[in-house]
């Protein structure tokens, strides 16, 4: 029994409902990411800032907050020639922290993205899910789905090929021509023919992560299930992105123009955040993966009438 798309949409908006803790695996996503950001900001200044502070006599740096500018001027004066002798290794310690930072993070994001998609196939193929579900397939995939996540990243960046021509058209050596134009104009053609076909692999590969988590497979094996999958359901996997693209820009364009009004901005900035987390994003995540159980025949007749929410 396969579902049309505007059943599987009710049904994953009803699941929703029913389960709407599928939201955490993303508040927790956000709130891990900014501790670590905070981590990092904090490891760079002792790292970094306080050594170079002392460096030119600070030993307080509490002390530059009751500073007027003139003095401020004078200390920023006086560290020039401390941060030119001290660059390579000012500038590695902060490279450093800045690539653990990202990779800690990308880890954390990919535990809680397999973790939402596990909460999201326990509540469509049982009608209900439980932050052991998050913690369970989140363990099981994060690796894989993170692998996976980098081998779609270099399939997309060895679009880069498209925009070489132009750069290899241009003469460096003796300044910008009439000529060059051209080249410009293969840049822009490249980076546009580059730009489709990442929005080509994205929709081709989108159901990737899904695959990945629900059929507990490895990076290699999703990519390959996840194209195959998009091959014989062109259409539906079409049409559901699109229809999440519609909302992200009808989002987008209610911000705009609540932007207009004062103060409003603000404000919008928050409820957009807190409506995209706690209903855009599960319910993103519950109509892929009830596409995905639907087409490939995992949710049968029976659990559709038993639990169709």
């Amino acid at each position: 029994m396969t579902e049309d798309l505007g059943t599987l949409l009710s049904n994953g908006f009803n699941t929703w409902k029913r389960n709407l803790n599928i939201c955490f695996p993303f508040i927790f996503n956000i709130f891990v990411n900014v501790i670590v950001a905070i981590i990092a900001l904090i490891a760079i200044i002792f790292a970094v800032l306080m050594p170079l502070l002392y460096e030119i006599g600070i030993s307080d740096p509490f002390t530059l907050f009751n500073m007027d500018e003139k003095e401020l001027e004078a200390i920023i004066i006086s560290a020039i020639p401390v941060i030119s002798a001290h660059i390579t290794e000012y500038l590695s310690i902060i490279v450093v922290i800045i690539i653990v930072s990202v990779i800690i993070m990308a880890l954390v994001q990919a535990f809680f993205t397999a973790g939402a998609v596990g909460m999201a196939k326990s509540a469509t193929g049982t009608g209900r899910t439980t932050l052991s579900d998050m913690i369970k397939f989140g363990k099981q995939n994060f690796i894989n789905l993170l692998l996976a996540e980098i081998v779609i990243g270099l399939i997309i960046l060895a679009g880069i090929v498209f925009v070489v021509p132009g750069f290899l058209a241009i003469d460096f050596t003796h300044g910008f021509s009439e000529k060059d134009f051209t080249s410009f104009a293969l840049i822009f053609i490249g980076a546009f023919i580059w730009f489709i076909y990442a929005l080509i692999i994205s929709i081709a590969l989108s159901v990737v992560q899904y695959a990945l988590v629900i059929e507990n497979l490895g990076p290699i094996d999703a990519i390959s299930t996840g194209f195959k999958f998009f091959r014989n359901h062109k259409l539906d996997v079409f049409l559901v992105w699109l229809f999440i693209i519609a909302i992200s820009i009808g989002l987008g364009i209610i911000g705009q123009i609540v932007g207009l009004i004062p103060y409003l901005n603000v404000i919008w900035f928050f409820v957009n955040m807190l409506i995209s987390v706690v209903v855009i994003y599960p319910l993103m995540t519950l109509w892929w993966t009830r596409l995905y159980m639907s087409r490939t025949g995992m949710l049968i007749a029976e659990d559709l009438l038993s639990h169709p929410f």
